[in-house]
């Protein structure tokens, strides 16, 4: 007999923590919601064996004894108890989504209006407006809530037949346009910033006349709609002086955002910064180290103040030290390993000790470094090849160094989980160092090669380091 673990009552149930899954039970339990004394004994019975929901206590006969006790097996009853269950978790969701202060805020006002108790209305809208304008956040929520309160006035006025009906108009327009600015400016920063993958399917038909607008009212945007401003223009044009706008508006107003809508913000920085470092753009280390520290002092790269993702933490670790940044980095590795994931916490923190043993000259330290590096995160994995790769380079062990490159280049190549633009900068690394061997040990061919390309490296991992390379080869033109 099968389970009901794929049922979608059960995806629903995985999905909750404990606390709403208590709060679910209380939900089925009351009265006003719920009659059905076989819906509370199925919900009670999985709360019981919360979060160990697997198939050996789901299966069918197990389920209906709990529900039904001794009542004879009938898989129909079991289905419907199941499907009376879930109408209740979606009315559940719904509740807890209803909950939020801003939800709860603006369906009192349409029922006040619905209802033509005007004078209730006027007086909770005022007090909403007021809270909403004491907040520090100027997100969408925010003026999503400012457009449906003076939506719920300007209906009010019409049903009333008020004089000020053309006032509210003006004023429900005009958080209307803001509103829709701030969605559209936001959405669209993702679709540019995603435009690699979805290719021809990208549509900027209503961005651009957007754009032409606020070109010509630049000076009079608020500080929230600029940033997105400012961030639609630097992924568009690429151009170094939205970037800097950027930074320096959102230095002074992240506040106005969620920590996870300011994590996103300074995400687009980095990556901007990343690209740039990477196609051999002078200062873009530096200024992403900056940036770095900015969110750290800003808690933004802690999620929910404990945990901190493992890319973020590696890519801190690996701009620091190229900056030669050493002590810097090892207090921070040593600070935030605790921030991790425990099951990364041991590989990370030898990582990062083996790129510094590195770069100090150490090779054998940095090599007993890596040996503690699991490769439980492909980045990690990335990291740790080519690190390998360069520590063969320096101590000039040929056969290794072959070997290597040739290994890290079939494992770029049939590996699905790395990205087009990780396999084509780490390809384009492979290729340079080796074309740096060569020319090292008197390949002409390499080079001119070599001479060629020293002042446009471009699209490749640790292009600063490749760099210094071939400008220590001593070549001239």
């Amino acid at each position: 007999m099968s389970s009901i673990i794929r049922t979608k009552l059960l995806q629903g149930i995985v999905v909750l923590n404990k606390k709403q899954l208590k709060s679910f039970e209380l939900f089925v339990s009351s009265p006003y919601h719920n009659t059905n004394k076989e819906v509370i004994n199925l919900t009670k019975y999985l709360r019981s064996i919360y979060p160990k929901l697997n198939d050996s206590k789901l299966q069918k006969s197990t389920v209906f004894k709990k529900v039904y006790g001794d009542t004879a097996y009938d898989d129909k009853l079991l289905r419907n108890v199941i499907s009376k269950s879930f109408i209740l978790l979606e009315k559940f969701i719904i509740n807890e989504e209803l909950n939020n202060p801003s939800s709860i805020q603006t369906e009192v006002l349409n029922w006040w209006r619905r209802k033509g108790v005007y004078a209730n209305l006027d007086k909770t809208s005022k007090i909403i407006l007021e809270k909403l304008e004491t907040s520090k956040f100027r997100d969408l929520n925010y003026y999503s809530t400012q457009q449906k309160i003076e939506e719920q006035l300007y209906l009010a006025a019409l049903e009333r037949g008020t004089r000020n009906i053309d006032t509210n108009l003006k004023v429900l327009n005009e958080k209307t346009d803001l509103q829709f600015i701030y969605h559209k400016l936001k959405i669209s920063c993702e679709l540019v910033n995603r435009r690699k993958v979805l290719a021809k399917n990208l549509d900027l038909s209503l961005l651009n006349p957007l754009l032409e607008y606020l070109d010509e009212n630049e000076d009079d945007l608020n500080p929230s709609i600029n940033i997105y401003y400012n961030l639609i223009k630097m992924l568009l044009t690429d151009k170094p002086f939205f970037f800097h706008n950027l930074k320096l508006i959102l230095s002074s107003y992240s506040s106005f955002f969620q920590k996870e809508e300011s994590r996103d913000l300074y995400g687009y920085l980095n990556n901007y910064c990343i690209q740039s470092a990477n196609k051999g753009r002078k200062g873009y280390l530096k200024e992403l180290f900056e940036l770095y520290k900015q969110q750290l002092d800003k808690e933004i790269l802690l999620y929910k103040g404990t945990r901190m993702n493992l890319f973020d933490y590696k890519n801190i670790a690996t701009v620091a030290i190229r900056l030669r940044e050493f002590e810097w980095t090892k207090s921070f590795t040593e600070q935030y390993v605790s921030f991790l994931d425990e099951k990364y916490r041991s590989s990370a923190l030898s990582y990062n000790l083996a790129r510094i043993h590195f770069y100090n000259n150490e090779y054998k330290h940095a090599l007993q470094q890596l040996m503690g590096v699991d490769y439980a995160d492909i980045y990690y994995e990335l990291g740790c090849r080519s690190l390998m790769i360069k520590i063969h380079f320096e101590e000039d062990n040929w056969e290794l160094f072959q070997a290597s490159c040739q290994s890290f280049q079939l494992f770029i190549q049939r590996n699905r989980e790395i990205s087009e633009y990780q396999k084509e900068i780490y390809l384009n690394f492979i290729k340079y160092i080796k074309r740096i061997y060569s020319a090292k040990n008197g390949n002409k061919k390499n080079q001119t090669l070599l001479l060629k390309d020293v002042n446009n490296i471009s699209n490749t991992a640790d292009s600063t380091w490749i760099q210094e390379k071939i400008q220590g080869l001593g070549l001239v033109q």
